[in-house]
């Protein structure tokens, strides 16, 4: 069998084989050729730092149970040598037979984090919400778009105090990402990637110095998404990572009945 990475060229050729919005030419997507030249495996990955992540893997059924996802990740892994020292995937933990298929293939299964995903519309209308808008009026509180150089370089000094990890690391818009400032110090973050293809806004960080630095910054991030009229239908998704959104977690799961709480599990291998 052949890997082959998806370009615009292949894409149609391997489309059947993810979710939608889940195959794009923008990423990393790799698929596998049969002996008969079609395709019968494929998988979306990412990474940075030196490590690469697997988001989605997919085998055709007229091949599974046949060692194909096996081979898919032994050659994903010779691909990645040049670029990367390890390898990892993160995943429901409730996902039927993928911890045997990683354990099978070398991965070390470690505790995952709580994922609450909640209706943004539903999360606006709390009272509790009201309550943070009207807390964050007077705050100086600005998008990261918006912040110069100076300024980018301190809030990332902060993440990286806040996650012990380099604040570069998280992925975000810009645009909906939030940073509270007192004086020259920053007190508060919030991180959200947009993700249209499923209409979810991942909180990635939520951080705070102090009492209100986390709440200040979460208020004016609600007031600002609920000037958005094309995120109404959207979720917002926290994952347990840290006291903040634990907090925010507990404070909202009693409060919103639609909320839903999973476990993600992760994996990593050295290659």
């Amino acid at each position: 069998m052949e890997l082959t990475r998806i370009t615009k060229d292949n894409l149609e050729f391997f489309r059947p084989f993810f979710p939608q919005g889940q195959a794009t030419p923008d990423q990393a997507g790799v698929g596998l050729i049969d002996d008969k030249g079609m395709p019968c495996a494929a998988a979306v990955l990412s990474g940075m730092d030196g490590e690469a992540a697997l988001d989605w893997i997919y085998v055709h059924p007229d091949h599974r149970r046949r060692g194909v996802g096996s081979e898919l990740l032994q050659k994903i892994e010779e691909l990645l040598k040049k670029e990367t020292d390890a390898f990892s995937a993160s995943y429901p933990a409730d996902l039927a037979g993928m911890d045997d298929f990683l354990m099978a293939n070398g991965f070390f299964l470690t505790e995952g984090n709580i994922v609450c995903t909640v209706p943004l519309a539903e999360l606006q209308a709390l009272p509790e919400a009201k309550k943070l808008k009207k807390m964050a009026e007077k705050d100086d509180i600005r998008t990261l778009a918006s912040l110069n150089k100076t300024e980018r370089t301190v809030f990332l000094g902060f993440l990286g105090a806040q996650f012990e990890q380099e604040g570069t690391v998280f992925r975000c818009d810009p645009e909906l990402s939030f940073a509270a400032f007192d004086g020259g110090h920053v007190s508060g973050a919030l991180l959200i990637e947009r993700q249209d293809e499923v209409q979810i806004l991942y909180v990635s960080a939520l951080a705070g110095k102090g009492r209100t630095g986390a709440i200040s910054v979460l208020g004016h991030a609600l007031t600002k998404l609920e000037q958005e009229p094309e995120l109404k239908d959207y979720l917002i998704q926290f994952l347990s990572e840290n006291k903040k959104i634990d907090n925010l977690i507990d404070t909202i799961g009693d409060l919103v009945e639609s909320m839903d709480v999973g476990y993600l599990r992760y994996a990593i291998k050295a290659i």
